[in-house]
């Protein structure tokens, strides 16, 4: 997959190639990856104003042979189904959508506890949560997984299960519509908002 040999594993980061997400700190961690886990490559998904600079710090590394930038891609479900582990070292975050993509596809995520990453994951069960620009946290989990097969596979399960009960469709409407009550009992008396009912 993405131009590497058949049979390595893959550590991917998704997203756009600017400061918030902080790829320094994945290709940092990869750095430390690389040199414990010999059969792993990684991927960098996205585009932007700092791939050159992120080019530039992979060959300072020494990972030009390990490291493949995809460019922006429009399958990256698909190309998720064929990675092992997706790390996320944003410095902030809304709901990510590169998160969602790796419970459902099985890949195990590695996040910083920003934003949404917290709701999203529960830690140890279906991912990580690491802190902000901390590229020994992020490595250590990452070698963590790839060492447990085992625990990789469990955890993506259980990341599957906890998306397809307490994120579908029908629990983010049933969620909106409690947020949207309690807004309204808030800001009217109890009568008014029987009869909105």
């Amino acid at each position: 997959a993405a131009g590497f040999v058949a049979g390595r594993r893959l550590v991917a980061q998704v997203g756009r190639l600017v400061a918030q997400k902080d790829f320094p700190t994945f290709l940092r961690a990869a750095a430390l990856v690389a040199q414990a886990v010999p059969d792993v490559d990684f991927l960098v998904v996205g585009d932007g104003a700092l791939r050159p600079a992120l080019e530039a710090e992979v060959r300072t590394l020494g990972l030009e042979d390990r490291v493949r930038f995809t460019g922006l891609r429009h399958d990256v479900p698909a190309l998720l189904a064929g990675v092992d582990v997706l790390t996320l070292t944003s410095t902030f975050e809304g709901m990510p959508n590169a998160v969602l993509e790796a419970m459902a596809t099985g890949a195990v995520t590695v996040a910083t506890d920003v934003g949404g990453c917290a709701e999203l994951i529960v830690p140890g069960e279906t991912g990580f949560l690491v802190p902000p620009r901390a590229p020994a946290a992020v490595a250590e989990v990452v070698i963590g997984v790839l060492r447990d097969p085992a625990l990789g596979r469990r955890l993506a399960v259980a990341a599957r299960r906890r998306l397809e009960t307490e994120f579908s469709i029908e629990q983010l409407a049933r969620r909106t519509e409690a947020a949207y009550e309690e807004l309204l009992r808030a800001r009217l008396p109890d009568e008014q908002v029987v009869a909105a009912a």
